[in-house]
């Protein structure tokens, strides 16, 4: 297990992981103003939907990654799709 490589997977991870939670907030602000003004929030609630799943992905592999380098996990090198 190269822990080095596994700590820059982390690294880069949580970077995307941030601005994900960006993304999410403010496509949440986004569609909330559309509702209270009247205009269709269909689109926008997709979009929001799509952040959070890819928030959740990075969360599992987050977790993936941490328990590899506690040495709780299979020792297979992660395949990054990030």
């Amino acid at each position: 297990m190269d822990r080095a490589l596994i700590t820059n997977y982390l690294t880069e991870l949580d970077q995307h992981l941030l601005e994900t939670e960006r993304r999410i907030r403010r496509q949440r602000e986004k569609v909330e103003m559309a509702e209270r003004s009247g205009r269709p929030s269909a689109a926008g609630r997709t979009l929001l939907r799509a952040f959070e799943q890819t928030r959740d992905r990075y969360l599992t592999e987050r977790a993936r990654l941490r328990a590899l380098l506690d040495g709780q996990a299979d020792q297979q090198l992660p395949q990054r799709d990030y």
